[in-house]
């Protein structure tokens, strides 16, 4: 029962940042059910992207209403990156992690991310992808997706912080842009994963599993929070410079990190497992910023910039 009213207190401040940052509600509700309730990560999971459909696609439409910047390029690569993720987590790759590695995947993955965007992403203004995107960008924005896509299937968010960091660490895109960006990216790739896991179910030890009750009668209880919570943090962020929508994010992933170390029980294994899962998230976005179109410019086009 303390769960029911938990969570909709929860989803106050969890919305309020999936509608301001790359950061799905998701991302704060995923760590609270498994870390501080102790829930099964299928059923925060499930949460997790029903929440997201409803909340996001309501601050979606906000960001269409107040005609705020978006790429919408990126949007259509990313999608369809992200529905190939989703499809292969939950129907080949979800059931081959136990609940506490990937709860420590992801938030490693998340401060690694945090990492990179502090200590190397400066502001260069850039509002728009090149007018005409060649093979490799469209492959970067449908590889991430892809990436984004499976982490989202074992966890419910990820698809947003992935081409989140793409769009900004790997084109330069300015933080404005890319957040409402992924907002709408991350809109669609949870009603598509809550749409699959309520139709067809996923494979879950070699069995088809359904969507999870505790999961369904949870979203009940958050609905009409996440409505009003994700439009007005899309809203309030749209009034704000980058450099609020960066501190806030990086407050946001330190807090879950920190969170994650104290309450998961930890033996060796899990340690080697954080370190390695450090190490390659630091790599892989490190090497998306060395290799961006920023630091090695190749476009005949010029790019748009505020």
């Amino acid at each position: 029962m303390a769960r029911l009213w938990f969570m909709p207190l929860t989803m106050i401040f969890a919305s309020f940042i999936a509608g301001s940052t790359s950061i799905g509600g998701g991302a704060i509700a995923f760590p609270v059910l498994t870390l501080v309730l102790s829930i099964s990560p299928l059923i925060a999971r499930d949460f997790s992207l029903m929440i997201q459909s409803v909340g996001m696609t309501a601050a979606s439409l906000w960001i269409l209403k107040l005609k705020v910047p978006i790429e919408t390029r990126a949007i259509i690569y990313g999608t369809i990156g992200g529905s190939l993720g989703m499809v292969m987590g939950l129907w080949w790759i979800h059931g081959l992690f136990s609940p506490a590695y990937i709860k420590m995947f992801f938030v490693c993955i998340l401060f690694t991310f945090g990492c990179v965007l502090v200590i190397f992403k400066k502001d260069t203004g850039i509002v728009s992808l090149p007018k005409i995107l060649k093979s490799r960008e469209k492959a970067v924005l449908i590889g991430f997706g892809i990436l984004g896509g499976i982490v989202s299937s074992l966890t419910g968010s990820g698809l947003d912080i992935f081409l989140f960091s793409a769009l900004t660490l790997y084109f330069g895109i300015c933080e404005k842009v890319a957040t409402p960006t992924s907002v709408i990216l991350m809109s669609i790739n949870t009603v598509l994963g809550t749409s699959l896991i309520y139709f067809f179910g996923y494979v879950d030890i070699g069995a088809i599993s359904p969507l999870q009750p505790q999961a369904i009668e949870l979203w009940s209880t958050s609905v009409p929070i996440v409505i009003i919570g994700a439009p007005l943090g899309a809203f309030f962020i749209s009034r704000r410079n980058r450099g609020f929508i960066v501190k806030l994010l990086i407050a946001s992933i330190i807090a879950q990190f920190v969170a994650a170390l104290l309450i998961v029980p930890h033996d060796l294994n899990l340690y080697l497992f954080e370190v390695m899962t450090l190490a390659i998230g630091f790599f892989l976005f490190h090497e998306i910023h060395r290799t961006s179109q920023i630091a090695s410019p190749t476009h005949e086009e010029p790019i748009q910039h505020v």
